[in-house]
């Protein structure tokens, strides 16, 4: 294996990880996500993937999001008197962020599938996004505990 294929191996898994740990609480873990999904978007970038754009427009529907959520947290958060943003529909303005999320997930899991030679590579794609599942799963039954 070469040294690029090494970095390639190296950036997607390390970004992929991070996305999916980071995902376990999205608003602490959102530097975690984002430093992931630079790591992922450098990852096939670097291999040149077929579904590269997925991750890429993931990586930027994440980070614009994340600098929403940084300003409106400034200003004093969602709800409230005392907050600029009243309304709890400014929490719409968020939803790119899980978008994002989702997209970047997708596009490793077709990175992988790319990565791998023969049918091992759809293998790990396939559960790649089981996994990915299972943590949207699990944080929809920690939301509704809340």
């Amino acid at each position: 294996m070469s040294t690029r294929m090494k970095w390639v191996w190296g950036l997607v898994l390390a970004g992929s990880f991070a996305m999916l740990i980071g995902a376990v609480d999205p608003l602490e873990g959102a530097i975690v996500i984002l430093i992931g999904g630079g790591s992922a978007s450098a990852g096939v970038y670097l291999a040149q993937t077929r579904m590269r754009r997925l991750v890429y427009g993931g990586f930027i529907l994440t980070v614009l999001s994340f600098v929403l959520l940084v300003v409106m947290s400034v200003l004093g958060g969602i709800g409230g008197s005392d907050s600029f943003f009243r309304s709890k529909w400014w929490g719409l303005l968020l939803l790119p962020y899980p978008i994002g999320w989702i997209l970047a997930m997708v596009g490793t899991a077709f990175a992988l599938a790319d990565l791998i030679p023969g049918r091992w590579g759809w293998t790990a794609a396939g559960i790649w996004i089981l996994a990915s599942v299972g943590m949207l799963v699990r944080l929809g039954l920690l939301l509704s505990y809340h």
